[in-house]
């Protein structure tokens, strides 16, 4: 498992801070771990709502595991009506 998030670490995106961390999990039935919440919304910032995540059942894009999430189209949004 540390050989794993080792690897993750070194492909992380981390352009603002420069610390590059990595994780990596198993059940004990050896299914696949979901992201947290927080996880999956910088996943969703750093690759989008297509991005494909592992679970059991095979691959799901973010969004479906995301659903309703913030994303920088709110954020334009918002600035669009803050200057009407």
């Amino acid at each position: 498992m540390r050989a794993a998030a080792t690897a993750v670490a070194g492909r992380a995106y981390a352009p603002y801070s420069g610390l590059r961390v990595g994780a990596a999990g198993q059940t004990a039935d050896g299914e696949p771990l979901l992201p947290c919440g927080r996880c999956r919304q910088l996943l969703l910032e750093a690759g989008g709502g297509n991005l494909l995540v592992d679970t059991a059942d095979g691959p799901v894009e973010l969004k479906v595991l995301l659903p309703a999430a913030f994303t920088t189209a709110d954020l334009s949004e918002r600035r669009e009506r803050e200057t009407q």
